[in-house]
C-alpha cells in the first residue's frame, strides 16, 4: 500500500473525531506509570498486540490506533476466541450493505455486540477496515464469522475462510460475489472453497455459506445458510437469531472478524521534521444533498430502460436545466405541489428550488442540453414540436422563459429509415456546437442547401449553421461525444460500426486539425455486443463505457488500453464525468465491480481489486483505481440507473436517471426525485501549528504552541510512536515520560490532517 492509499484509507476512520480531553491541573508527585495498552492516551496497533502485552485482558472495547487511521478510536476486540486479538468490522442479522461505506459508526459496530438490539447491521467503512490492516493484503488473512445457529442465540459456529489468488488487496463489504474463496474452516473443520456468494458444503447443512441476495433469500443481504426446510428453525420475528423470509436460506445474526497483527513498535519513531499532511480523497461525498423540487412521471412514449426520467443536464447563469423522459416537478414522493412540466424544467444551482418561470413545452424527451457562449440554451432530443411549432430534435431557447430563438433557423432531416431526426449529445468548443444523434443532413438560412454529415455534425455555436468543412459518415446512431481540452480531438461513442469506409466499431476518434480519423480499436466484454454509451477525454486518457458492463480508460497518445473494469450484476455504461483527477461512471449497476476485469462472464480473469458501486462509481484518473471514498446509494424505478451527470459551478455533482431515493447517510435514504445532489467533501489540508515547545518538571510535560488560523480544529498531541491526547486549546499537560519526543498536528472536521510541527522535547 503506498503513502496515497495509506492517507485515503485513513480518513473515514477520522470523521468522528476523538473526544477533546479535559485536562485539570497536574498532580504533584513522582510520575504515573504509563496507561495499559489499549487505553486513549495508549492506543494499540492492534487487538493482537493488546493480546500479546495484555494476555489476560479480557474480550471487550479498546482503543487502537494506526497512522492510516489518523485518529484513535474505540473497537470492539475478541482476546478469547482461537488465541484472541480478533477486531469486530461487522455485525447484524439481515440488511448488510455492501456499500464502502458501510452502515453507522464505529461506536455502533463496538455495541450490542450479540443482542437482539444489534440485529440490525452496522459495519465499519471500508476505508477504517483498510486502515486496521495497513499493509496486510486481505487475501493474505482469514477473515472469521461467528453465527448463530438457534433462535435463541444460545448456538454459536465458528467459520473461517481466506479469498484465493492475490485479486483482493483491500476490504470490501460486496461479498455475493465471483471471487474465489479457497479455504474454509468451519468449527475447525476443513470444507470445500467456492466463491463468496457461496462456499462450504453442499450436503453438510452446518458447512455452508450462502451470501445470494434473491427470492430464496427473501431479498436479505447477509451471511446465509442454506436451509431448504428450515431445520434450524428461522423467521422473521423480531427476537430471533435466525431470520428466514425465503424458501432456502437463512441469514443467521452474524460478527465478522479480521485479526490484523500490527505491533505499534513497527510503525515507527516520530521524524524530527514531523509528520506529512493527510487528506481525504478530493471525491464527492457519499451523502446526497436535499432536493427540494424533483422530477416523477414517466412519458407516453416509454419504450425502455434508455426513456428514463433524467437523461441530461446544463447549467447557465445559477440555473441548471434538467431533460429527461419525466412529466411533472414536484416537492415530495407524495407528490406535493406537483405541476405538469414535462421533459424539460430549470432549478435554481444552490437551493435547488423549481424555477417555475422557465416553461417551455416539448411533446417528446430531451435527450442532451448545451448552455451557448452567450447564454441560450439548446436543447436535443426525440421530439418534434417546442412550444407548438416544428423543431424536430433540436432547438435553441432563451433560457429564462424556455421560449424558442426563431432567429435559429436550422432544420436537421434524416434520409436513411423511416426515423425522425434525433439528438442524444451536444458540445459546445472553440465557437462550434458538435451535436450527435440520429441524423444524415442539416439546413439553416446561412445553407440553403442540405450539408451531409451522417449522425455527426458541427454547426455554428452562433447561429447553428452547419459546417460543411466537417464530415462524418456513421452508419449507427451516435449516443456520446466529447472535444478534447485543447480542442484537437473528437471522440464519439454509440452504436456504430463504420465511418465511411473506416472501421470504427462503437466508437470514433478524430484529429479535428487534419479532419481524419484516428486508429482506435476499442476493449469489447463481448463478441457481439459492443454498443458504447459514454466518452470522456479526461487530460491524457480517454474513458469510455457501454455495452456489456465494460467500463475502460485509453492512452490518448497510443490509444491502448490502461485499466479495464466490469460490473455485474447489470453494469452497462450510461454517463462519465471528471472533476480533476476523478472520473464518475453511471450505469445501471448495483453490485460488484471487478478492476482489471475485461471479459463478460468471466469476472475474476485478470482482476487486481474488486468492490461494489451503486449506480455510479468513483475512478482514480491518475492511478486507474476504483475509489472507494465514493459510495452512494440509491433506489431505482426499475433499475435503469444513472444517465446523466455534471458537476456544476458549486463543486456539487448531479446525478440523474430513474432514481427515486438516495442514501441521507450510510443507513437511512430520502426521495431525490429523478435526480441526486451529491456535494464535493473537504480535501483540503488545514494550515499546520508552529512553535510546538514543551517543559518538562519530570512530574508533568507541558506543552504549548501557536495554533492554526483555521477555525474549528482539533489538535493532536502525538509522542514517540502514537496520539496521547486531543484539545481544542494550544496547550496542555501530559505525564512526564523521559525522553519523550512530541509534535502536534491540526485535524479539521473532514478528518483531514495537517502536517505536524517539527518534534520537541523537554
Amino acid at each position: 500500500m503506498n503513502m496515497l492509499q495509506r492517507n485515503r484509507a485513513g480518513w473515514a476512520a477520522s470523521i468522528a473525531l476523538a473526544a477533546v480531553l479535559g485536562l485539570g491541573a497536574p498532580v504533584a508527585g513522582a510520575p504515573p506509570p504509563t496507561a495499559p495498552l489499549g487505553t486513549e492516551s495508549n492506543p494499540a496497533g492492534s487487538c493482537w498486540e493488546i493480546k500479546q502485552v495484555r494476555p489476560d485482558a479480557p474480550s471487550g472495547t479498546y482503543w487502537l490506533w494506526t497512522p492510516e487511521l489518523v485518529i484513535a478510536d474505540q473497537f470492539y476486540c475478541d482476546q478469547v476466541t482461537s488465541g484472541g486479538g480478533w477486531v469486530l468490522v461487522g455485525r447484524g442479522r439481515e440488511g448488510w450493505s455492501p456499500a464502502a461505506s458501510g452502515r453507522g459508526t464505529t461506536a455502533d459496530v463496538r455495541t450490542d455486540v450479540a443482542s437482539v438490539d444489534g440485529f440490525s447491521p452496522r459495519q465499519l467503512p471500508v476505508a477504517t477496515v483498510d486502515a486496521l490492516l495497513g499493509d496486510l493484503r486481505v487475501d493474505d488473512t482469514w477473515v472469521r464469522l461467528r453465527r448463530a445457529t438457534d433462535a435463541a442465540g444460545t448456538r454459536w459456529q465458528e467459520a473461517q475462510f481466506q479469498f484465493g489468488g492475490e485479486g483482493q488487496p483491500g476490504w470490501t463489504w460486496q461479498f455475493e460475489s465471483a471471487m474465489p474463496v479457497t479455504n474454509a474452516l468451519f468449527d475447525g473443520t476443513p470444507t470445500a472453497g467456492g466463491t463468496g456468494a457461496r462456499f462450504g458444503s453442499d450436503t453438510n447443512l452446518a458447512f455452508d455459506v450462502n451470501t445470494t441476495t434473491d427470492a430464496k433469500s427473501g431479498w436479505s443481504e447477509g451471511w446465509g445458510i442454506t436451509d431448504p426446510v428450515n431445520v434450524l428453525g428461522g423467521s422473521t420475528s423480531g427476537s430471533s437469531y435466525l431470520y428466514k423470509n425465503g424458501t432456502q436460506v437463512t441469514k443467521p445474526f452474524t460478527q465478522v472478524y479480521l485479526r490484523p497483527a500490527r505491533f505499534s513498535s513497527d510503525f515507527g519513531e516520530l521524524p524530527a521534521e514531523g509528520t506529512p499532511a493527510v487528506t481525504r480523497p478530493a471525491v464527492a461525498k457519499s451523502e446526497s444533498r436535499w432536493n427540494p423540487w424533483g422530477v416523477s412521471g414517466v412519458g407516453p412514449s416509454y419504450d425502455s430502460y434508455y426513456d428514463v426520467e433524467v437523461q441530461a443536464f446544463a447549467e447557465g447563469d445559477g440555473v441548471m436545466y434538467v431533460g429527461g423522459n419525466f412529466t411533472k416537478v414536484q416537492r415530495d414522493g407524495r407528490g406535493t405541489d406537483s405541476v405538469d412540466q414535462p421533459y424539460l424544467a430549470a432549478f435554481d444551482v444552490g437551493s435547488g428550488e423549481w424555477v417555475s418561470a422557465f416553461r417551455p413545452a416539448l411533446n417528446d424527451q430531451v435527450r442532451s442540453l448545451e448552455v451557448l457562449p452567450d447564454g441560450r440554451l439548446v436543447v436535443g432530443g426525440e421530439f418534434t414540436t417546442v412550444n407548438g411549432e416544428d423543431h424536430q430534435g433540436l432547438a435553441v431557447m432563451d433560457p429564462s422563459t424556455g421560449d424558442v430563438d426563431d432567429s435559429v433557423t436550422t432544420k436537421l432531416l434524416n434520409r436513411v429509415g423511416t426515423l425522425l431526426p434525433s439528438v442524444w449529445a451536444t458540445e459546445v468548443k472553440d465557437g462550434h456546437l458538435y451535436i450527435g444523434g440520429k441524423f444524415t443532413h442539416a439546413t439553416s438560412a446561412r445553407s440553403t442547401h442540405e450539408v451531409y454529415s451522417r449522425n455527426l455534425m458541427r454547426l455554428s455555436a452562433e447561429d447553428l449553421s452547419p459546417d460543411s468543412t466537417f464530415k462524418a459518415n456513421l452508419n449507427g446512431s451516435l449516443f456520446d461525444l466529447d472535444v478534447s481540452d485543447e480542442g484537437d480531438r473528437l471522440y464519439a461513442a454509440g452504436r456504430f460500426t463504420m465511418n465511411g469506409s473506416v472501421d470504427a466499431v462503437s466508437a470514433l476518434a478524430m484529429d479535428l486539425t487534419t479532419m481524419s480519423q484516428i486508429p482506435w480499436t476499442i476493449s469489447k466484454s463481448h463478441d457481439v455486443y459492443s454498443l458504447q454509451g459514454a466518452v470522456l477525454a479526461v487530460g491524457d486518457d480517454v474513458w469510455l463505457t457501454g455495452a456489456e458492463h465494460l467500463l475502460a480508460v485509453y492512452d490518448a497518445d497510443t490509444m491502448q488500453v490502461r485499466q479495464t473494469w466490469l460490473s455485474h450484476n447489470g453494469g452497462d455504461g450510461q454517463t462519465l464525468v471528471a472533476d480533476g483527477d476523478t472520473v464518475y461512471a453511471g450505469c445501471h449497476c448495483s453490485e460488484n465491480v471487478y478492476e482489471g476485469a475485461s471479459r463478460m462472464l468471466e469476472w475474476t480473469r485478470g482482476t487486481s481489486n474488486h468492490g461494489a458501486v451503486d449506480q455510479i462509481g468513483a475512478y482514480d484518473s491518475s492511478e486507474a483505481t476504483l475509489e472507494t471514498a465514493f459510495a452512494p446509494r440509491f433506489t431505482t424505478r426499475e433499475g435503469s440507473g444513472v444517465w446523466a451527470s455534471l458537476m456544476d459551478s458549486n463543486g456539487t455533482m448531479w446525478v440523474g436517471g430513474d432514481l427515486t431515493h438516495a442514501g441521507r447517510d450510510s443507513i437511512s435514504k430520502r426521495w431525490t426525485g429523478g435526480f441526486a445532489r451529491f456535494a464535493r467533501a473537504d480535501a483540503a489540508v488545514p494550515a499546520a501549528p508552529s512553535g510546538l515547545k514543551v517543559v518538562s518538571d519530570g512530574v508533568t510535560a507541558s506543552l504549548s504552541w501557536t495554533g492554526s488560523p483555521e477555525p474549528g480544529v482539533t489538535y493532536q498531541v502525538l509522542r514517540n510512536d502514537r496520539p496521547v491526547a486531543m484539545t481544542t486549546d494550544t496547550m496542555m499537560g501530559l505525564p512526564a515520560e523521559i525522553g519523550a519526543a512530541y509534535a502536534v498536528r491540526a485535524i479539521d472536521a473532514a478528518g483531514n490532517a495537517s502536517a505536524s510541527t517539527a518534534t520537541a522535547t523537554p
